[in-house]
């Protein structure tokens, strides 16, 4: 997977960009999509259920990075307007907009839903949509009706916040000047420098976030 989690820069159904993001909103657990949960004979015989069966395929940190990063950009990333479209809301998503405005897609998601939205045509003309434009707007129409079942955000072991220069990414032990704050797993923060530390950082942000 790309680190941006790009949406509509490859050819995918909605069903299989679905699939992609469902292990990541339910905390790292791979579970297959379905559309039907059992069949049910008129005398309340179960004839047939699906499978719950669900693996772990995310660690517990870099599971809860990803949530931390996709909320993030409800609130300060392309998908912002979701702060007041569905006001207190935490959830987390992701905006894509393919070349010429072809697709506009929006996947976002609570603590119970997850919820792929795509708006295109038929003849792959341009939509006029954005992902913020058109995707997320349906998207925010369907949890207000809906309702919202806000995603918890609980850190687990060995995820701390650490201090981060904004431009090597090298990581400090306190705050030093021209550094920001993120959560990162400590399980490959090999060393922290001090502020007066001149050395580069043997990692970049996105491999102490994420690991190799």
């Amino acid at each position: 997977m790309q680190p941006a989690f790009l949406l509509g820069a490859i050819n995918m159904s909605p069903y299989e960009i679905n699939q992609v993001y469902l292990p990541i909103a339910a905390k790292g657990h791979w579970q297959e999509s379905h559309a039907i949960n059992q069949i049910i004979a008129s005398d309340g015989e179960v004839i047939w259920q699906h499978d719950s069966y669900q693996e772990q395929i995310l660690s517990a940190q870099a599971s809860y990075l990803l949530n931390y990063t996709l909320n993030g950009v409800t609130k300060e990333g392309s998908a912002k307007s979701l702060s007041w479209r569905l006001p207190n809301a935490i959830i987390a998503g992701k905006t894509g907009t393919s070349n010429d405005q072809r697709d506009s897609w929006f996947i976002g998601y609570d603590d119970r839903y997850l919820v792929t939205t795509w708006l295109g045509k038929d003849n792959n003309q341009e939509t006029r949509f954005t992902g913020s434009s058109g995707a997320l707007v349906l998207f925010s129409d369907y949890m207000n009706q809906q309702g919202v079942e806000n995603l918890t955000l609980n850190a687990p072991n060995a995820i701390e916040d650490v201090w981060f220069n904004n431009e090597t990414g090298k990581a400090f032990i306190s705050r030093c000047a021209d550094s920001t704050i993120f959560p990162a797993n400590t399980l490959y923060l090999k060393s922290r420098a001090k502020c007066t530390d001149k050395h580069e950082a043997d990692k970049t942000w996105f491999d102490r976030w994420f690991g190799d």
